[in-house]
């Protein structure tokens, strides 16, 4: 019985042994390109890192691929890492419906003018929208 106890023991660490080695001798994935935000100097900037990093890299870090969407906060960036706006839609013209299509616009312009979504979005509203939201909330 000790034998058996002991040839089984030795089957396990061997087969431990050998699962732990073949993970680390894992092929590494080529370096993938990443758009990392530098706090010290408040910009994004192209890093290019391991690709058996990027996933762990994204759960620590508010960054994205480029012309992706940054994990923790949803901020659009562009292909040279740059933040950019969503369009304003309808917002900046007279659209004869209440509100428009970019809710955030939207919401901002109602708070000072309730017209503009309780009757009509019309040239005023626009004129509103283009001073509140255009190249702050979105992009003209």
């Amino acid at each position: 019985m000790k034998v058996r106890f002991i040839t089984i023991l030795l089957v396990a660490i061997f087969a431990v042994t050998l699962f732990g080695a073949s993970t680390a001798m894992a092929e590494p994935r080529e370096k993938v390109l990443v758009c990392h935000y530098d706090d010290e100097y408040d910009y994004w900037k192209l890093i290019d890192i391991s690709g058996n990093a990027v996933e762990k890299h994204f759960a620590n870090h508010d960054d994205a691929l480029p012309g992706g969407v940054t994990s923790q906060t949803g901020t659009t960036l562009n292909n040279s890492c740059e933040p950019t706006l969503p369009s304003c839609g309808d917002c900046l013209e007279n659209n004869g419906t209440p509100g428009c299509s970019n809710a955030e616009c939207e919401a901002t312009v109602c708070a000072i003018d309730g017209f503009c979504c309780d009757v009509s979005w019309d040239g005023i509203c626009a004129d509103e929208a283009l001073d509140l939201c255009a190249g702050i909330i979105c992009e003209g």
